[in-house]
């Protein structure tokens, strides 16, 4: 079924080219160097070559984890700042060093406290309380996700955002989550096939179609690359991964 999703798409990106006429010269030049970049990088990724993996990516990248995980996330986030508003702020806990949580939010929190003491209906609280909510909980997920230390977790929030289209992050979370992925979890990246390069709205993608398999699971997805060039260079600045 897959297979054939994938085949079925590389056939309408294909159509959809013949259909406009002959490509041009700078368009098959684009192809084959994002065709030969990919090849690289799959190369690299099944062979677990880590350290190469980030030279891939763009500085900063939007993740795209899965549909249903934005929206937990955005939910997770929501909860959370009706909590600091209404629980937190009236009797705040005292710090706990031990709480990573405290580390991502203590300054954020701090603002906070004092704007309510001097002001009650300051309406910066909310922005504060949002703020805070955001980097808990993305300081989790980053956290679960790669198993990075919270003091290298906070750098990341300090790069990261949140927004309906994915997490802005740096790209040392996408390449340490593939690491730890495969050097830690034991669950290899294997791809079974791609799709040539293709463009949309100005944007190129490559569609990679994955197996994962494991003695108590088998999980098949997608990963859709999105590449920018910058400077001289082609790099990954858009993951996205496709659950079936």
């Amino acid at each position: 079924m897959r297979a054939r999703r994938l085949a079925f798409l590389v056939v309408l990106f294909a159509a959809a080219a013949a259909l406009s006429g002959c490509l041009p010269k700078d368009t098959i030049k684009i192809e084959n160097e994002l065709s030969k970049l990919t090849d690289r990088f799959i190369e690299q990724l099944e062979a677990e070559e880590l350290p190469e993996l980030e030279a891939f990516f763009a500085d900063l990248l939007l993740l795209h984890p899965s549909r249903h995980i934005l929206q937990d996330l955005a939910l997770n986030m929501g909860l959370t700042k009706e909590y600091f508003l209404t629980y937190w702020l009236p009797d705040p806990p005292a710090p706990n060093p031990d709480d990573p949580g405290d580390l991502w939010t203590a300054d954020l929190l701090q603002e906070m406290l004092t704007r309510y003491k001097e002001n009650p209906t300051d309406p910066t609280i909310g922005e504060l309380a949002g703020a805070a909510s955001a980097r808990l909980v993305l300081g989790h997920y980053f956290s679960e996700l790669t198993e990075a230390a919270p003091q290298v977790v906070a750098g990341w929030l300090d790069a990261a955002s949140f927004s309906e289209d994915g997490l802005t992050v740096p790209s040392a979370v996408v390449a340490q989550w593939l690491t730890t992925d495969l050097v830690d979890r034991g669950i290899p990246y294997d791809v079974a096939g791609r799709s040539s390069p293709f463009e949309v709205d100005g944007k190129w993608f490559v569609l990679l179609d994955m197996v994962g398999a494991q003695p108590w699971y088998t999980a098949d997805y997608e990963l859709i690359l999105g590449f920018s060039k910058m400077g001289e260079k082609w790099l990954i600045d858009y993951f996205r991964v496709v659950y079936n």
